[in-house]
């Protein structure tokens, strides 16, 4: 069989056997440079399915190349045992994945367990580690895998898909580069720094509850240092409270607290302000206007230094600022303006 420019073959006899509604097959590996894939002794009865499949050795990286699907680097081992009919399937996951990159950054395994039962996810401490860091994953989630949802979930336009109801699932960060998490939390994406933090998500898809806290250190946010960030922050009924979002660095120092109506999406990935009642308070002593740059798509470049003690409230398209913002030395370009504007 080719697949890309990879050849896979079969490493020997393959046994397929047919009768009385039942078919087994036996002996089938398929073997390539990449690696191994193979069904060991499966059936197919009376609607019935007891699959047995195994990877050994898969070369994550050129697999990736060759199907032009982007996905973690290393070598990959798993188990996969189905059991169960098309309306009633069950099965077991084993996987482990050593000595790749993800995000472009090196990770020494990522090991895990999951399990399929009465449509329930059940994730056992998936356990991600590199170096002295490491980020565990568990929880239960409800997943509907009948066959008409599993064809909705290629569409995105079709409807909730597989996923609709989050269950409870925990994750638990230690020493760990932040860029590991972009993935699954896309809001980090311009983040970088080591983490130390513990989330717990539930609620649906469209209204998830987001409980977590925890610190950044030598923290950046796109090109704008950031120095030490700590936040305590909850997601719930589409009210993002901040009860703690603190930063500084060099002389710097930020302090963000209140509540902010914004509805949130989780699959796929999607925010938007809400117009209810908005209550934050923001304090900057010594910032760097850059960070406005990074979270602005229209201001091109932005230098200089501020400070700003304000109580933002009101809502969304008509908000009430009362406090103060001073500029010192400040320089910005908007898109689609030839000139910048100095000395503010």
């Amino acid at each position: 069989v080719e697949v890309g420019k990879h050849v896979w073959e079969n490493s020997g006899p393959v046994d397929i056997s047919y009768g009385n509604d039942s078919l087994v097959v036996s002996g089938l590996e398929l073997v390539s440079e990449m690696g191994a894939v193979s069904l060991e002794r499966s059936t197919m009865a009376g609607g019935l399915y007891d699959i047995q499949a195994r990877v050994k050795s898969l070369d994550m990286g050129l697999f990736g190349r060759s199907t032009g699907m982007a996905m973690p680097t290393g070598t990959m081992n798993l188990a996969w045992d189905i059991q169960g009919s098309s309306d009633s399937l069950g099965f077991n996951l084993d996987f482990e994945l050593t000595e790749g990159e993800m995000k472009e950054v090196p990770y020494d395994s990522f090991t895990g367990h999951a399990a399929y039962r009465a449509g329930t996810l059940i994730i056992d401490d998936f356990l991600l580690q590199t170096g002295e860091g490491s980020v565990v994953v568990d929880g239960t989630v409800p997943v509907n895998l009948s066959p008409g949802n599993l064809w909705s979930a290629a569409d995105p336009d079709s409807g909730p898909g597989i996923i609709d109801d989050l269950g409870m699932l925990r994750v638990e960060a230690r020493d760990i580069d932040i860029t590991l998490l972009s993935s699954l939390a896309p809001p980090l994406e311009k983040f970088r720094g080591q983490t130390n933090l513990s989330a717990e998500i539930s609620g649906k898809r469209d209204n998830p509850r987001i409980v977590t806290h925890g610190r950044l250190d030598d923290a950046e946010y796109g090109t704008t240092e950031l120095g030490r960030l700590t936040w305590d922050i909850l997601l719930e009924d589409s009210l993002l409270t901040v009860s703690e979002f603190d930063f500084g660095t060099n002389g710097e120092s930020g302090h963000v607290k209140g509540d902010i109506p914004v509805a949130v999406t989780v699959i796929p990935f999607s925010t938007l302000l809400l117009e209810r009642p908005i209550d934050l308070e923001v304090e900057v002593k010594g910032g760097n206007l850059s960070l406005l740059a990074d979270v602005l798509p229209k201001l091109r470049e932005c230098e200089g230094r501020y400070e700003a003690d304000l109580r933002i409230t009101g809502q969304a398209r008509a908000p009430y600022f009362e406090g103060y913002v001073k500029f010192s030395g400040a320089r910005i370009r908007l898109e689609g303006m030839a000139q910048d504007v100095r000395d503010i």
